[in-house]
């Protein structure tokens, strides 16, 4: 019995070590993520702070990443470093956001930036190639 949960914790302590000692992302690199896709409602114009309180409601698309990644600031592009985060918000043309099955697993490869605007809802996202 012992045993059994001794090979257990470890286990599940091992699932942890690649996510502790991966190397972090930069941003504007060419990258390929693994998540499930999820639609998020946020809060849009003119405030940006309450649909609820009558701003307008902003359908986002955010891939919630298998693996959380992390990104090293960058001085050149004026980017904080980013902690380990698990939503990434999709930054895709039309045509490829329609192909996107909710809530199943995909593969998504395209170029990392942060954001910059109202309209970013998560601190990375994808430019989608």
């Amino acid at each position: 019995m012992r045993l059994g949960l001794f090979l257990g914790s470890v286990a599940l302590l091992g699932t942890n070590v690649p996510v502790l000692a991966q190397d972090c992302a930069e941003w504007g690199q060419d990258i390929e993520l693994t998540g499930i896709v999820v639609e998020g409602l946020y809060p849009g114009p003119p405030e940006f702070e309450s649909v609820a309180g009558g701003d307008a409601a902003i359908d986002t698309l955010m891939l919630h990443l298998e693996t959380p990644i992390c990104v090293n600031g960058s001085d050149e592009l004026e980017t904080d470093a980013l902690d380990f985060s698990e939503l990434v918000q999709l930054a895709c043309d039309y045509k490829q956001i329609t192909k996107f099955p909710r809530g199943e697993w995909i593969n998504v490869s395209g170029r990392l930036f942060s954001a910059h605007t109202a309209y970013h809802v998560t601190p990375a996202l994808l430019q989608c190639d």
